[in-house]
């Protein structure tokens, strides 16, 4: 009971209510939850965003599988927000594992996401793990209407459109993404480790469906990355424990005709105070420049 965090059984992330969970049999267990959703960890308690659900867990099904079934109603101004049906599947094998999960709107009749998650150890501790990822972004609620408009609330926005131009809206500004990585890793030696892997995204973009919108939404244009990432950990003591970490990325951005190129170092301490308890301490910052041919930006 209180703000807590699911990423799953439906639920959008944090929130402000409760959960509660029957072990009907050793292998099963039903949950029930309510509560308000919220958006940003910095604001209090928002009551025009409500929701309930419930779910049913399977737990160890033929020593392998975990399965999650959930149900999950979002209102948002007395207005339907969310109604979703979904479900995750979680395998474990051993050296091998596999995490899937699907979520769809059946109040908007539209597939939210589809997302897949696997990972395969082999004798010679070879690693390869792979990924798949089809989702709306943002994720389909009707309040994704007030996306572009002047409008600070589904309420405000009823003054100017019917619920039904309302949900055309938060559908044209919905766009589907899609991502796929590739990778593995091996170790080398005692305290070596190497690993490579390649990602592929595409976002659609979203129409300006209305001449009273504020603006047009646009999909992002195509560009090709090439990162170095380096992570490494000093024990100063048994407790004590020093990681400096640096990324260097540089990026093509193809429609734009434009280079990125991004330095973020940092540096995190970790200090274990006993073996319940330990303290993390982390900094750094971005330096970044942009070249578009004429014009140069730089971003700290």
């Amino acid at each position: 009971l209180g703000r807590q965090t699911l990423r799953n059984q439906g639920v959008l992330g944090r929130f402000d209510g409760g959960i509660v969970s029957w072990q009907v049999a050793p292998s099963y267990r039903l949950n029930v939850l309510a509560g308000l959703p919220v958006y940003n960890p910095n604001e209090t308690v928002e009551t025009s965003r409500t929701f309930y659900g419930f779910s049913v867990d399977a737990l160890n099904l033929l020593d392998l599988i975990d399965v999650n079934v959930f149900m999950n109603i979002q209102e948002v101004d007395d207005v339907n927000d969310r109604e979703a049906a979904g479900a995750e599947i979680r395998y474990f094998g051993g050296n091998r594992a596999l995490i899937a999960s699907v979520d769809y709107d059946f109040g908007y009749s539209e597939l939210n996401s589809v997302a897949a998650l696997g990972n395969w150890t082999f004798d010679n501790s070879l690693t390869v793990n792979g990924r798949f990822d089809w989702r709306n972004s943002p994720y389909l609620t009707t309040e994704n209407a007030l996306i572009g408009q002047p409008a600070s609330s589904i309420q405000d926005l009823l003054l100017t459109y019917t619920e039904g131009e309302i949900r055309q809206l938060a559908l044209d500004r919905s766009g589907a993404m899609q991502s796929f990585a590739l990778g593995m890793s091996r170790p080398i030696s005692e305290r070596f480790q190497i690993s490579a892997d390649v990602t592929a995204s595409q976002y659609d973009g979203t129409p300006d469906s209305t001449e009273r919108s504020a603006r047009a939404w646009v999909g992002s244009g195509s560009s090709k990355s090439t990162a170095v990432f380096l992570d490494t950990r000093y024990p100063l003591s048994q407790a004590l424990r020093l990681n400096p970490r640096l990324l260097v990325s540089y990026r093509d951005i193809i429609a734009g005709d434009a280079t990125e190129l991004l330095v973020r170092p940092g540096l995190r301490m970790l200090y274990r105070m006993t073996r319940q308890f330990r303290l993390e301490f982390e900094g750094g910052g971005e330096f970044g420049t942009r070249d578009s041919g004429d014009e140069s930006n730089n971003s700290t």
